[in-house]
């Protein structure tokens, strides 16, 4: 009998990995006992994620050095006859390393995707104060870099979950005939952009404006 797949859901923080998470195992994924569920500082929703992996991830994302023998120990204990789901949003820069230390059974990866401004918008507002736009957006660019020579992943489009979540599920190798759908809970989408307009709107006159100036300068200077 071969070994059902260890399913590694990855991506941005604040894209929606926790909603992706949870609708995996209520289609009969797994996960390890002792979930990170308690709430921080402006997060106020279940996260889903194995608290000894996501200290692994986060020691690697510390650079401390990685006791891969241990790890390997870890990820052996799991039942091989299910679909176990390991979420650490910060892991899509260690697949390698990940994957090194997986035996026997095969890794699906799933790189959750969010419309980028909405992920940048919900970073700033429950993210760290010392970071800005452009450092959440060279995050974002970054982990999506790190997963792509990666061959058997699935970037997933949260908000299309509804239209693409039988493709989800067959990816992960979990078959249903019906698809539960109770935890998937998406939020209306508001305009993002809007101020960015209207700022981008003035600062083109302004530029336009400028531009005259200088060139009509220059031809007086002519």
């Amino acid at each position: 009998m071969l070994s059902k797949p260890i399913i590694l859901v990855v991506g941005h923080p604040h894209s929606m990995t926790s909603m992706i998470a949870k609708f995996l195992l209520d289609n009969g994924a797994v996960t390890g006992e002792d979930l990170i569920n308690e709430n921080l500082k402006n997060i106020k929703y279940p996260r889903y994620e194995d608290r000894s992996f996501v200290q692994v991830v986060r020691d690697m994302t510390k650079f401390k050095k990685i006791d891969k023998e241990a790890l390997t120990a870890y990820l052996e204990q799991f039942p091989k006859n299910e679909n176990i789901l390991l979420k650490a949003p910060m892991g899509a820069f260690f697949i390698d390393t990940i994957l090194d230390c997986v035996k026997g059974r095969p890794v699906k990866v799933v790189y959750v995707l969010r419309n980028p401004a909405d992920v940048i918008k919900s970073s700033i507002e429950k993210g760290s104060p010392q970071k800005n736009f452009m450092s959440y957006f060279h995050r974002w660019c970054d982990m999506y870099m790190a997963c792509t020579d990666y061959e058997d992943l699935l970037p997933f489009m949260a908000e299309r979950i509804y239209q693409d979540g039988r493709r989800l599920l067959d990816f992960c190798d979990l078959p249903r005939d019906d698809i539960n759908f109770d935890s998937v809970k998406l939020r209306k989408r508001h305009t993002t952009f809007l101020k960015h307009r209207i700022k981008n709107f003035w600062w083109k006159r302004l530029y336009t404006f400028l531009q005259e100036k200088v060139e009509g300068q220059s031809e007086v200077d002519d």
